[in-house]
């Protein structure tokens, strides 16, 4: 499984270059003392100012794209049946050639914020800037996530038959 959010918060890390480009379009304040980017402020300025946003997908995407071009070609022959990429913002534009099947979790925009709000502390005003943010696209599946972890994983495990994976 790729982790294709993990893979962007590596490239933010110290010296990568996620990092190096922030630095060179946003400035020096939206790094860390560490030289990592600061992704809380940086979050800030981008979910206000759509041309920020604008700018940091442009950014980010490629780079995304040849880390997950990489990360493909080291895990393909290990894992011929199937690998999934879980994504919380698929950009279908770069990240769709990679992805025979799309698979969309679907929960409740209030679920979802209780979710994001205990793992991240985000307030309800950004979350919702954020939730309207998201892009609209067809999956060829959807998988609701608004029940038990155990229904969700029972949910899951009959897509995976269907799919004979």
């Amino acid at each position: 499984c790729l982790d294709a959010d993990h893979l962007v918060h590596t490239l933010y890390k110290p010296g990568k270059p996620g990092s190096r480009l922030i630095r060179r379009f946003f400035g020096e304040k939206y790094l860390n003392s560490d030289g990592s980017v600061d992704r809380s402020f940086l979050s800030d300025a981008v979910f206000s100012d759509p041309k920020k946003l604008k700018l940091l997908h442009s950014i980010i995407h490629p780079l995304l794209t040849s880390e997950v071009k990489k990360w493909l070609i080291l895990n393909k022959k290990k894992h011929p049946n199937a690998i999934f990429m879980e994504a919380f913002y698929f950009d279908p534009d770069y990240l769709g050639s990679f992805v025979d099947k799309l698979i969309f979790v679907r929960a409740s925009k209030n679920l979802c914020f209780q979710r994001v709000q205990k793992l991240f502390h985000i307030k309800r005003k950004k979350f919702d800037v954020i939730w309207k943010l998201l892009p609209a696209y067809e999956p060829d599946f959807v998988l609701n996530n608004d029940s038990t972890q155990k229904n969700f994983f029972h949910s899951a495990e009959v897509l995976l038959k269907q799919l004979k994976i």
